[in-house]
């Protein structure tokens, strides 16, 4: 082990002594921060206002968290209808048209109504009744088929002589006609729709996503994608027209309606022969 004479280990330690304390030497030592209670208000409220950025609440004080999406903006919302869609029966004479849609939808007469004529209703106590008759130019020609007796707002029908007419065939959705309809039937698998009704939608590019049936089964309202070139709202009636004339051929004469993406509120209603309308829900 190597020794240092005492004298130069006092003479280094001397030198380290003054290096040591002179750490802050030549500097002057901070003036103590003044604030009066204004600026210290104004610093807890800057303070405030930072943690509050950095930690939102909604109007409840509640902590919004930080995955949260936006605010819903009410005016970038879809119109929400105020009713259901119906069968857009003619305001007219609503009784004819309940069995027209009858007759059309359980082929009553063959698939068409051309050799028969549907009558104006006329009152039969609280009921209307609805005489079917063959057409003129058609083979028995005059002949009385049918006479209906319609309660249109109870949704029911029954035939006059029970003894002399054919019984009635339960409509489409499978009710029975002097009975309550059944529940809203729709459509399990749209894409494997097949059909005349179909072929005209893809010819006028609109995809079908969704078909519901109202009217006992006889109303079709087909959801849409979206709509596309003329059809869209906006359109008239004559511009429409060439639509509802393909559509109409398609359903063998049967109405039909259409709705297109989320919004609900609008429908386009097709009645035939080929009449198009724009209606509000």
């Amino acid at each position: 082990m190597t020794h240092f004479p005492r004298a130069l280990v006092a003479a280094l330690i001397a030198l380290a002594l003054p290096v040591a304390g002179c750490g802050g030497c030549g500097k002057t030592a901070p003036e103590p921060l003044v604030q009066d209670e204004g600026g210290a208000a104004a610093a807890d409220t800057a303070g405030a206002s930072a943690w509050l950025a950095r930690h939102p609440r909604d109007d409840g004080g509640h902590l919004i968290p930080r995955s949260s999406p936006p605010p819903d903006d009410p005016s970038a919302q879809p119109p929400k209808p105020s009713r259901d869609p119906d069968w857009d029966l003619d305001s007219d004479d609503a009784a004819r048209d309940y069995v027209r849609r009858y007759a059309l939808g359980t082929k009553r007469y063959g698939t068409a109504l051309d050799c028969v004529e549907v009558a104006a209703s006329s009152p039969a106590g609280d009921r209307r009744s609805v005489a079917v008759k063959t057409a003129a130019g058609c083979p028995g020609a005059g002949t009385v088929r049918d006479v209906f007796l319609v309660d249109v707002a109870g949704d029911r029908m029954t035939v006059d002589d029970r003894s002399t007419r054919d019984p009635l065939a339960r409509w489409p959705d499978g009710s029975d006609p002097e009975g309550p309809s059944e529940k809203l039937s729709e459509m399990v698998n749209v894409q494997a729709w097949r059909g005349p009704v179909k072929d005209q939608l893809t010819a006028l590019l609109l995809v079908p996503i969704r078909v519901q049936t109202y009217g006992r089964g006889t109303y079709p309202v087909v959801t849409l994608a979206g709509w596309h070139g003329a059809v869209s709202p906006g359109a008239s009636p004559s511009e429409l027209r060439s639509m509802a004339e393909s559509v109409c051929r398609a359903t063998g004469g049967a109405p039909m309606a259409f709705l297109a993406g989320i919004d609900r509120s609008r429908i386009l209603r097709i009645r035939c022969p080929g009449g198009a309308r724009w209606d509000a829900l």
